[in-house]
């Protein structure tokens, strides 16, 4: 039937032609009769799909076209939007919603229809990043106390009084996480602006947010000092040669009686490290030729530094390597005990030179452990001699 009719209206379209080249004017009434807007009206519109691929896809994604026509895909494979496009008419493909944990992108996504379908768009989805942790952490002043892991999440240290402002630079494991330090967002591997410091304890809080959403916070604490110099105590408190006991290595638990409870520690907050030598894992100098920082591990001094004994006078200012010339300090460490160090009184400095009760593992008699004499102001406040390391000694604490 509709072939017939449209039949029908080619040939009175063909008719009425017909008759205005002949001269002949066809009455109202007949062009009427023959709908001339019927005939014209029936000129088909062209239309064409609009489609592509899908690659890579876990969940479910939503796509619109011209930003209508929502089509779901949970698949990988072809797709094709079931509206098709006029010819000559403009196309725009976009993802609406995107999949748990996954990105889409969209490929050759607008454009004009042709004489054709469109199959050539390409969405091409990539699960998101779990990484959200830090590969390097610096700041301005001070020294990250623990040194700087990824997996460490907390540090604690002193900047002296002078240091009114530091800033703190993240960067992220993964480039595709984002970095907030103090809610404020950070490029990573960019410094970040100056964050005051109030005298005492300040908390700088950095967040890493992965593709995710899943976040790792670091925490510095840093104590800003009313002081403009370290300062270095004397403990109260004597231990044997074990200074390990239950921690991971010697030095480990060195540093553990350095903060815990003692009458000759400050009371502010501040955080110590014991001026120990432990081989392979503390060491001031590994050569006689002291070159900062190749030849040393975990070192507790700072270079160029100012310290101070726990009455305020100065002791030492270390140099570039962060030791100090035997024979220059200009007082002694307030402290008629002797404590144990491990650096040796031969090869001063140097800590495979040293007796250390067996990396301070070992409270025998019959194993030796040097130590300094807390009333020198020469080399041998630092390595006076050895004793047998079930004896007891102090420990000499560094400000961090």
């Amino acid at each position: 039937m509709k072939i017939i009719k449209r039949l029908q209206r080619n040939c009175i379209f063909i008719l009425l032609l017909t008759l205005f080249g002949c001269g002949i004017k066809p009455t109202p009434e007949l062009i009427g009769f023959f709908s001339l807007a019927e005939a014209t009206s029936s000129i088909p519109i062209i239309q064409y799909t609009v489609g592509g691929t899908v690659t890579g896809l876990t969940g479910t994604v939503v796509l619109q076209n011209n930003l209508s026509n929502d089509l779901s895909i949970s698949t990988d494979g072809a797709f094709t939007f079931t509206s098709g496009v006029n010819a000559g008419s403009a196309y725009s493909v976009t993802v609406l919603t995107q999949p748990s944990l996954q990105t889409c992108s969209v490929s050759n996504g607008s454009g004009t229809i042709g004489s054709a379908d469109v199959t050539n768009i390409t969405i091409n989805c990539t699960t998101n990043s779990t990484v959200n942790t830090l590969s390097a952490l610096s700041t301005s002043s001070g020294t990250l106390n623990p040194t700087f892991a990824t997996s460490t999440l907390s540090y604690t240290f002193s900047v002296v009084n002078s240091v009114a402002n530091i800033t703190v630079t993240p960067t992220a494991t993964d480039t595709t996480a984002t970095i907030q330090v103090n809610s404020t967002n950070v490029i990573s591997g960019v410094a970040s602006g100056n964050i005051p410091l109030s005298v005492g304890s300040n908390t700088i809080t950095i967040i890493v947010t992965a593709q995710d959403s899943s976040t790792s916070t670091y925490t510095l604490t840093i104590i800003r000092s009313t002081l403009n110099f370290l300062r270095i105590f004397v403990t109260a408190n004597t231990y044997d040669g074990n200074l390990r006991e239950s921690a991971a290595n010697g030095k480990t638990g060195a540093d553990l009686k350095c903060n815990a409870v003692d009458a000759n520690k400050p009371s502010d907050g501040s955080v110590y490290k014991a001026i120990i030598a432990e081989s392979g894992n503390r060491i001031a100098c590994s050569t006689v030729i002291c070159i900062s920082p190749t030849n040393k591990i975990d070192w507790v001094l700072r270079a160029n530094t100012q310290y101070v004994n726990t009455g305020g006078t100065t002791i030492f200012t270390t140099n570039s390597d962060g030791i100090f010339v035997f024979g220059s300090l200009s007082a002694s460490f307030l402290a008629a005990s002797q404590y144990w160090t491990g650096i040796s009184t031969v090869n001063l400095w140097v800590a495979s030179g040293g007796n250390h009760c067996s990396n301070w593992t070992s409270n025998s008699g019959g194993v030796n452990g040097n130590y300094g004499n807390g009333s020198s102001t020469t080399y041998t406040s630092i390595a006076a001699t050895s004793g047998a390391c079930n004896t007891t000694k102090s420990l000499l604490c560094a400000e961090q």
